[in-house]
């Protein structure tokens, strides 16, 4: 009888121990399933660019030049040269405004050949005066000064349609200016340089009733 009882007891000891690992283990898969019903592995969702893969996503902007690799565009360049003139734009027979053209130019001055690299130029435009002292004109009073932008050497060469236009309107003068003047002009480059260039006198800066 008493052989009997620790037999009993031993299997009811045994019972009880397998039934708690099983438990265990069926919980901790419950919670950490490993894989999905039908799937040998977990699949992330795509994030961003996905290495081996040809193309960025859309969206994505491809990784811009380098400033080293985008200075190779402006080799050679010596100095800033502009000119600035009165033109009809619109074609009504009025000249609108100033155009400016802001070259950038070799040793040779020959135009350096850029294309599709912005660049931030900053114009400005004075009145100038008679000095009676040395009988010259002389810069007087700004009338206009802004930063506008080029993108192309063709910016800067006058026989074609590109440069920057300001309206005579933008352009503040005053009734005692003499309606000609001069303009200044800042280039700067992808590396932080600045290139500068001046027409001292000489330029209408404002319309000119003809009639």
């Amino acid at each position: 009888m008493r052989l009997t009882s620790i037999i009993i007891c031993t299997i009811l000891v045994v019972s009880i121990t397998f039934m708690s690992g099983c438990g265990s283990s069926t919980s901790e898969e419950a919670a950490f399933p490993e894989t999905s019903p039908g799937l040998t592995e977990r699949i992330e969702p795509e994030q961003g660019f996905v290495p081996g893969s040809e193309t960025p996503p859309t969206g994505i902007p491809s990784a811009p030049e380098n400033t080293e690799e985008v200075m190779v565009h402006f080799t050679g360049m010596d100095h800033a040269y502009v000119q600035a003139m009165p033109k009809d734009w619109d074609g009504d027979g009025t000249e609108n405004g100033l155009v400016v053209y802001p070259a950038l130019k070799d040793a040779n001055d020959e135009m350096i050949g850029f294309q599709d690299i912005e660049l931030d130029v900053e114009v400005e435009i004075w009145a100038t005066r008679f000095d009676e002292a040395t009988t010259q004109e002389i810069k007087d009073r700004v009338v206009y000064s802004k930063t506008s932008k080029i993108n192309s050497w063709k910016d800067g060469d006058p026989r074609l349609d590109g440069g920057i236009k300001i309206p005579y309107t933008e352009i503040i003068t005053e009734a005692t200016d003499s309606g000609y003047g001069g303009v200044a002009v800042k280039i700067h480059l992808p590396d932080g340089a600045v290139q500068e260039a001046s027409q001292d006198v000489g330029i209408q800066i404002r319309a000119i009733d003809w009639n």
